[in-house]
């Protein structure tokens, strides 16, 4: 679901309209954002999982993924929970260690696996001895590096008590996999947004006009600037640098 499409604008305003309905129910309110967020992840998981055929087929493939976030953001809100009331140095250290292992191993995995293979495989090679490599058929999930850096940063910042532990379990599983920022960053501080979702929402209509404001200037940004730049200059020198000069080439690494 790309964040220029016609279908996330629908999602957009339906999240929001729904978001403002349930205002006063905070509850309900908390509910439909982690489901309309894991929803979000679920389709733009599938997508792609359609068109590189993981062996779990793709829905399969995107339930793993929606796993992977939600363990591992239960798995920090304990740990989060557990750091506050700890005060023994070796236990706090352990747990820490728990949550960045779980994170790093994942990433790891989905992202350096097949890497680390090959390049385990050439130095054997080197060394006389020749084995296959072992490698996964794996999708990397979106946004893979964005919340696993998000989720270390929580247990890190509670770890040396510059904050304290989220509160509501349903605002921690919402800081982790909150939409506008899970696929695509920036990466979030869990200093800046827990307490905006643990606060009750204002009605402001100068700051959803501004809101408002900020998404149809980076749309113009995105649609009118860095599409046209990547269709006219980027793509064309980037496929085949040899036929361009050294200016034009210059001009599309800026573009």
């Amino acid at each position: 679901m790309l964040f220029n499409s016609p279908v996330y604008g629908v999602f957009l305003l339906a999240a929001f309209a729904i978001f403002w309905l349930l205002r006063d129910h905070r509850l309900p309110r908390a509910i439909v954002l982690v489901l309309a967020s894991y929803g979000f992840y679920f389709y733009g998981t599938y997508d792609t999982a359609l068109e590189d055929k993981p062996p779990l087929g793709p829905f399969g493939w995107s339930v793993l993924c929606l796993a992977v976030i939600f363990v591992g953001s239960t798995i920090d809100f304990q740990i989060g929970r557990a750091l506050a009331r700890t005060e023994s140095p070796g236990k706090r250290k352990a747990l820490l260690l728990v949550s960045i292992f779980y994170y790093l191993g994942v990433l790891s995995i989905f992202k350096y696996f097949n890497f680390a293979a090959d390049a385990i495989t050439a130095a054997l090679g080197a060394a006389g001895v020749h084995i296959s490599p072992i490698h996964l058929r794996l999708v990397l999930p979106f946004g893979i590096s964005f919340f696993t850096f998000e989720t270390m940063s929580y247990t890190i910042d509670v770890y040396r008590r510059q904050i304290g532990p989220a509160k509501r379990y349903l605002d921690y599983l919402l800081f982790v996999c909150f939409f506008p920022h899970l696929v695509a960053g920036p990466i979030v501080r869990p200093s800046q947004m827990l307490p905006q979702l643990e606060r009750e929402p204002v009605y402001d209509a100068n700051q959803h006009a501004r809101g408002l404001s900020l998404i149809a200037t980076g749309l113009a940004k995105k649609m009118i600037i860095g599409d046209t730049l990547s269709l006219l200059l980027v793509n064309r020198v980037f496929d085949n640098p040899e036929r361009f000069s050294s200016i034009e080439s210059l001009f599309a690494v800026y573009g």
